[in-house]
């Protein structure tokens, strides 16, 4: 699951050269598939065709081809399918969350559907804790296995030896220690272990189920569940910074002015709409942004997805909403930060500082 992980943050920072981004809507049904495939190639071909040329496109295009020849490894799939492909790699990830079949030929991923796959869909930890042993478990919405065991001798000082090795484990690696810890047991074992890793930075619930291991499934459903109430409470809490009275004189409108604030990473919150595509280029070193009535070019994309990159590349946050969710159902609107003045003025600043430290 963190390996899943990881692919998706390199997806996520890709941004050199051509990329192919193709999305199918996978119900189960391999002929459904190829037909979608030759809609996505029919399409990729068109857009490459004023950078390669006719033998390189068929190339680039090969492995997409491959997998019309044997549909079945895709419809066997659980979720739906993202094709993820550039001129020295292929990738194809299960997305489970709901997208429509759609080609895009850019100079980065199209990544909307996997960033809301990450505010849907995050990877979490149970620990269920018995007073023989304890049981460790990784799980997301599709996947739900076993990961490490550990049995008791000692009593609370085998309890104190987990507690320790467990925060260690969950806090020394980003990839696990964003992931919410759930514990499952009795609570004099669970109170101590909670308060333990809260301290520690670890997100925890206690679920308050006794633990068994034949009923840890029903605590795994259990836990879904909660994930997606708390999911969209998440959102919603999100979302209500850009209508506060007092965050007013931060909220960015513009889309222009949004494009040099990420750019010169004075964005702190940004919430982009799911269902609107705005075509575009973004210059990286200015900020400055030409907008397109379509998609123009291979180099085009939806602007509001690279938003959503440089945003979460310069240490911001990063919502996929629905229009009707969004204040006043914009495509796009920025928190600016407070205290981080524009990257230029900054600049100046510094060189101003600079000259008069050296010569009065």
């Amino acid at each position: 699951m963190n390996r899943t992980r990881n692919r998706l943050q390199s997806l996520l920072e890709s941004r050199s050269g051509i990329h192919l981004t193709a999305y199918l809507v996978n119900r189960g049904n391999a002929e459904n598939l190829v037909s979608q495939l030759h809609e996505i190639i029919s399409r990729a071909y068109e857009c490459l065709a004023p950078v390669l040329d006719r033998e390189k496109r068929n190339r680039f295009l090969e492995p997409l081809d491959a997998l019309i020849a044997n549909p079945n490894r895709l419809s066997k799939m659980t979720g739906n399918i993202g094709i993820f492909r550039t001129i020295n790699s292929v990738q194809i990830v299960n997305v489970p969350v709901a997208v429509t079949t759609a080609c895009h030929i850019a100079t980065s991923f199209h990544v909307k559907p996997l960033l809301r796959w990450r505010q849907e869909d995050p990877n979490f930890w149970l620990l269920g804790i018995s007073h023989e042993a304890a049981k460790l478990y990784t799980g997301d919405q599709n996947s739900f296995k076993e990961f490490d065991s550990f049995h008791f001798s000692n009593g609370q000082r085998d309890l104190e030896n987990l507690s320790d090795w467990l925060v260690e484990f969950l806090g020394k690696n980003e990839q696990h220690s964003i992931a919410k810890l759930f514990l499952a047991g009795p609570s004099e074992h669970t109170g101590s272990l909670q308060r333990r890793a809260v301290r520690a930075g670890i997100q925890t619930t206690v679920t308050g189920f006794p633990f068994r291991e034949k009923v840890s499934a029903e605590i795994c459903t259990w836990i879904r569940g909660f994930i997606k109430a708390d999911s969209s409470v998440q959102a919603d809490g999100f979302l209500s910074a850009f209508n506060s009275e007092s965050n007013q004189n931060r909220v960015q409108k513009n889309v222009f002015q949004i494009s040099r604030a990420a750019v010169e990473g004075r964005v702190s919150k940004l919430v982009v709409c799911d269902d609107i595509a705005i075509f575009g280029n973004i210059d990286l070193r200015s900020g400055g942004l030409s907008l397109n009535p379509f998609d123009l070019d291979h180099e085009d994309d939806d602007i509001l997805d690279d938003l959503a990159q440089i945003v979460l590349s310069r240490g911001g946050e990063v919502l996929v909403a629905p229009r009707e969710k969004i204040p006043n159902a914009r495509p796009v609107l920025a928190l600016l930060n407070e205290d981080r003045p524009p990257l230029r003025k900054a600049v100046l600043r510094a060189q101003y500082e600079a000259l008069e430290e050296r010569f009065g």
